[in-house]
C-alpha cells in the first residue's frame, strides 16, 4: 500500500486559466477553431464577389467573425472572468489522495470522496484535470507537488483508480 499524497495549495489565476485551456484544447485544438472561422469568412468573401450571392457572402463573413470572437473569448476572456468572479478559488485547498479515497478540505468543505466520483482524467502540461459529472473537473496544478517523485506517485495512483486517463502536451 502506498502512502497518502498530501497536497495543500491556493489556486492562482494562471493555474485556473491553464487548466481551463487544457480542458478546451483537449476537446478541439484552438487552431482548428480559428481555421474554421477563417474558412467561413473566406467563403463569405468569395461569395461576396459573385453578383447573386452578396447577402450570403455578407452573412458568412459575419458568421466567421462572430465565431472567431467567440473562440477568442472562450480561450482568453472567459477563464479569467470566471476565476475572478468565483470566490471558491480564493480558498486554501488541502487534498489528501490515498488508496481509500480523497480527503478534500477548504474553509467551506470537509469531505471524503470516493475514487469512483472521477470518471476520467487528463494529464496536461501544467496540471492534472480530474473529471466528475459531465462538465465538472478538479484542477491539480503540477506546481503543488513537492518533488517529481511525489508527482510520479500521484500519476500512478490516479492511473490505478480512475478508469480513463489521457495525456496531452507533456
Amino acid at each position: 500500500m502506498s502512502e497518502p499524497i498530501d497536497l495543500s495549495f491556493h489556486y492562482t489565476q494562471q493555474d485556473y486559466v491553464r487548466g481551463y485551456r487544457a480542458h478546451a484544447f483537449a476537446r478541439t485544438p484552438f487552431f482548428v477553431d480559428v481555421l474554421f472561422a477563417i474558412g467561413v469568412a473566406a467563403l463569405g468573401a468569395w461569395c461576396w464577389t459573385l453578383p447573386d450571392f452578396h447577402l450570403w457572402g455578407a452573412g458568412a463573413m459575419l458568421a466567421g467573425a462572430i465565431f472567431l470572437a467567440l473562440v477568442v473569448a472562450a480561450y482568453w476572456i472567459i477563464p479569467v472572468t470566471v476565476f475572478r468572479r468565483e470566490p471558491k478559488f480564493r480558498d486554501d485547498y488541502r487534498m489528501v489522495f490515498s488508496a481509500e479515497g480523497i480527503h478534500f478540505k477548504t474553509v467551506n468543505i470537509d469531505s471524503q470522496l470516493q475514487w469512483t466520483l472521477y470518471t476520467h482524467a487528463l494529464a496536461a502540461k501544467y496540471c492534472y484535470l480530474l473529471y466528475y459529472g459531465k462538465r465538472h473537473l478538479t484542477i491539480i496544478p503540477l506546481r503543488v507537488f513537492q518533488s517529481s517523485k511525489e508527482q510520479e506517485r500521484f500519476d500512478a495512483m490516479i492511473r490505478q483508480h480512475i478508469p480513463r486517463i489521457e495525456t496531452k502536451n507533456r
